[in-house]
């Protein structure tokens, strides 16, 4: 398997035609404001943080393209994920906070090729 074919059916299992795939959840923030607000008033409360997702589309590509990938090689593989933070602000200073893990799919091609679990048919 090529890189473009990994990348086809990748992308497929994503249902996205980007470099990347990721997950997205929410790690804090505050909500409650509003115009209505009184002085005396606390209106704003944290929102509900999430936990952290499964990655189940980047389970779902290695499940369809190298079944036989161990937990060790897995875990291995989720190291090179990244995590970034970003804000979203929004009215009256409610706002949320959400972190992503990403990761590229050459990285993927790339580790599952290095670790002889694919075939790079180029």
């Amino acid at each position: 398997m090529n890189y473009k074919e990994f990348l086809k059916i990748a992308r497929k299992i994503a249902k996205t035609n980007k470099e990347k795939i990721y997950i997205k959840w929410i790690i804090g923030g505050e909500e409650g404001g509003s115009c209505w607000d009184e002085e005396d008033s606390e209106p704003h409360y944290p929102v509900d943080i999430e936990d952290e997702p499964n990655f189940d589309v980047l389970d779902n590509i290695l499940n369809n393209v190298c079944p036989s990938m161990n937990f060790t090689q897995y875990k291995e593989l989720l190291k090179l994920t990244t995590v970034d933070e970003f804000s979203k602000n929004e009215y009256y200073g409610n706002y949320t906070v959400y972190a992503i893990k990403s990761i590229k799919l050459k990285t993927i091609f790339d580790f599952l090729v290095e670790h002889k679990l694919i075939n790079n048919d180029a």
